[in-house]
């Protein structure tokens, strides 16, 4: 659901998909997004963003203001696209 949300949001919200396993290289990430139709960039975390954040595992689902505070946290499961909606709304002034 959020690859046909973000879409709608992308000239107003920076979205990316990050990597947290360090056995993983950029490219693997690539791989991935491409192989799924994400229309996201990808990238890796850097790692004092984990714990700053509290990133224990994934997936984990964050989106952080302009100002890096944490605005919507989600886990495990499909966050519903009103959901994404609301999210990328909040997060574009709109």
């Amino acid at each position: 659901m959020l690859k046909d949300v973000y879409p709608e949001y992308r000239d107003s919200v920076d979205f990316y998909g990050l990597g947290i396993d360090p056995t993983e290289g950029l490219g693997t990430l690539v791989e991935y997004r491409d192989g799924q139709g994400y229309p996201w960039p990808v990238s890796k975390a850097p790692a004092a963003m984990l714990p700053e954040y509290n990133v224990l595992g994934q997936p984990t689902k964050l989106a952080i203001d302009s100002d890096g505070v944490i605005a919507y946290r989600g886990g495990y499961g499909v966050e519903s696209a009103e959901t994404w909606h609301q999210v990328f709304r909040e997060l574009s002034g709109a």
